[in-house]
């Protein structure tokens, strides 16, 4: 069994409903079934619909694919995340989106992960939450900054009277 087998045979991938692209020479081969969320309607299978234009379609989708093959070329372990982000997916529909690139056997893969319904109005909060958690020791900083200058002239006028 190849590893390109493994995915396309794996019932354990099905339960993720994601979309698999694996990478083949400047482009990518969509591997496995297609999620429930991908395929327009009437498309039945893979000869019916090529998911591999999705990737060309979203610009923050070619930002991410740039992202993971840096991480690819890096030979780092484990597994990178581009973190959540939306867009209207193939019906029209507003959608929050995450893509994991991994390496198998070498090869890399990047599997996207459609969210539910329930997690739109939870992406803003974490996108804030991420935002204040890189923003705060610079903040923390800042404050600090300001702070000294002011206790110094405490200090003084306390010593003046």
């Amino acid at each position: 069994m190849t590893a390109s087998d493994s995915f396309s045979d794996s019932a354990i991938l099905q339960v993720f409903d994601a979309l698999i692209f694996q990478q083949s020479g400047e482009g990518f081969v969509c591997r496995g079934e297609l999620p429930s969320w991908c395929p327009p309607p009437g498309a039945r299978s893979l000869t019916e619909f090529h998911p591999e234009v999705l990737l060309t379609q979203s610009f923050f989708l070619q930002h991410v694919i740039q992202e993971a093959q840096s991480w690819w070329a890096s030979d780092q372990s484990g597994v990178w995340k581009s973190g959540l982000w939306s867009e209207p997916d193939v019906f029209g529909e507003e959608a929050v989106f995450e893509a994991i690139a991994v390496r198998e056997k070498d090869i890399p893969y990047l599997i996207i992960q459609r969210f539910g319904p329930d997690m739109v109005p939870v992406q803003p909060l974490l996108q804030k939450a991420r935002e204040e958690q890189i923003s705060h020791p610079l903040l923390l900083q800042q404050h600090e900054q300001r702070e000294a200058p002011l206790g110094c002239q405490l200090a003084r006028s306390e010593q003046e009277r």
